[in-house]
């Protein structure tokens, strides 16, 4: 028992001291944000409120990321697809407003695909599955080591 209260506190302190990181692009004004996704020149964001999307700065109410968003559009002017990788705003059990609200720089595109995930730098791929964060895990590893000194 006290080892799941253990986890349970240290996973809500990791949870608080750091925030979720996300890739910041979009494959119109960088090629290598587009479905050959290549990290190695891509912004990383540590999702604050300066990433906030301006529709959710309007309300006047700071909300938390929780996640990172990619939104696959309809390609224009030879591209396949117009990618965009952000932070997520917002519950990630209802993702429909994100994912349904016009991009900004295409309002015209038909969306092909929206998902969102919740581990750091998650939105490399749509369709990739995330593993476990090393938070999560380190978490679990000193919570195991804390209760075997009880």
């Amino acid at each position: 028992m006290r080892f799941l209260l253990l986890v349970a506190l240290l996973s809500t302190f990791l949870a608080t001291v750091w925030c979720i990181k996300c890739y910041e692009c979009d494959s119109m004004t960088q090629p290598q944000c587009n479905e050959y996704f290549s990290p190695k020149e891509i912004e990383e964001s540590d999702c604050g409120e300066d990433d906030m999307p301006e529709y959710i700065k309007k309300l006047g109410i700071p909300i938390e990321a929780t996640g990172c968003l990619t939104k696959i559009h309809e390609g224009i002017e030879g591209q396949r697809y117009f990618i965009r990788r952000s932070c997520y705003f917002g519950s990630v059990d209802n993702t429909k407003e994100a994912c349904e609200m016009d991009d900004p720089y295409l309002p015209y595109a038909d969306l092909i695909d929206c998902q969102v995930c919740t581990e750091d730098l998650c939105n490399t791929d749509a369709g990739q599955q995330s593993l476990p964060s090393f938070y999560t895990i380190a978490a679990f590893v000193v919570a195991l080591i804390l209760s075997r000194l009880w």
